[in-house]
């Protein structure tokens, strides 16, 4: 009988970019680059109460992209 072997995989040094803050919005202090599952948060500057999270990916890339004050985000 074969045992289940798990996988691991490793992330290395994959990164994503600063992350573009839409006109309309504000964020904490930006970095230059993010780790992989780091996030940033940005908060619509007319409705406090809208905001948004954008999570770096394994893939180098933001886990949302075009986040648009006023509009429903998916």
């Amino acid at each position: 009988m074969r045992s289940n072997i798990s996988k691991t995989f490793i992330v290395g040094s994959v990164t994503c970019n600063q992350p573009e803050v839409p006109s309309d919005a504000t964020s904490e202090v930006l970095k230059d680059t993010y780790s992989v599952d780091e996030t940033v948060e940005f908060t619509c500057e007319t409705n406090s109460f809208e905001k948004q999270t954008a999570t770096c990916l394994a893939d180098g890339s933001w886990s949302i992209s075009g986040f648009t004050c006023g509009s429903e985000f998916a």
